[in-house]
């Protein structure tokens, strides 16, 4: 059952470190010379997969709560009037119900994950500025 809760987070950390080394090695965070350029570098190399992770994090969340059914019944409609692939519901209400059935339960992990490479982004800033 922990391992069930604790899966996602561990998968959302490993894609932040690999979105974090990835900035990494593009700024050239191991040559940097001075501690003001390797506290901007490791400023940018937080707020990259911080702002990433939040921002899937909040699409996620407005997703789960069936914002994009218009959006998808509208592409579903469309597609059906040119090729008949599937029967499709008769209304956007009967839609939408078939749709909430579905729906899984919402995952802060990767907005909570998110969040935490943001704050230390701005941490590093903060000490970007008190060093400069």
């Amino acid at each position: 059952m922990v391992k069930n809760k604790v899966m996602p987070y561990v998968t959302n950390v490993c894609i932040a470190l690999a979105l974090f080394a990835l900035c990494a090695v593009t700024n050239s965070l191991f040559l940097a010379e001075t501690k003001v350029e390797t506290v901007k570098i490791l400023c940018d190399c937080f707020t990259v997969p911080g702002v990433f992770m939040t921002g899937f994090g909040l699409l996620s969340l407005i997703a789960s709560t069936g914002a994009y059914d218009i959006m998808s019944y509208g592409v579903s409609y469309l597609i059906s009037i040119f090729v008949r692939q599937r029967e499709r519901a008769e209304s956007f209400y009967d839609y939408k119900l078939e749709r909430a059935e579905k729906r899984k339960k919402w995952g802060a992990h990767t907005l909570i994950v998110g969040l935490v490479c943001f704050v230390a982004g701005l941490i590093c800033l903060a000490v970007y500025y008190s060093i400069l």
